[in-house]
This record gives structure tokens, sequence and C-alpha cells, in this order.
């Protein structure tokens, strides 16, 4: 079964605000973040039932 995140509206703001972050600090570094957070987001939506159920079918 395939799964779909849904995140709050402003996840993308604080997303961007520590990309920029990183770039300021190195160089390439805001990808490697970025590319970090997309691993990470896979393993959640491949182990979802890993993690436990907090209201109704949200996790």
């Amino acid at each position: 079964m395939d799964y779909v995140l849904v995140f709050r509206p402003e996840i993308r703001d604080e997303l961007d605000e520590a990309y920029n972050w990183y770039e300021q600090q190195k160089v390439g570094l805001g990808d490697e973040f970025i590319d970090c957070i997309d691993e990470l987001l896979d393993r959640i939506c491949l182990m979802l039932q890993s993690y436990p159920t907090v209201y109704r079918d949200v996790r």
C-alpha cells in the first residue's frame, strides 16, 4: 500500500529557512540537508506501521 505524507503548511517555510541557514554555513550543505530529509521521509513511508497512531489514521 502506498502512503502519502501530508504536512502542515508552515513546514515549507521552516525547511526553506533551514536550507538557507545550512547553505550559508557552506555552499552545497543545504542540498545535503534536503537529501537527508528526503531519505528520512522515504524511510517513514516504508516503515509507517512502526510509528504509533496518534489520532484516527494519523501517525
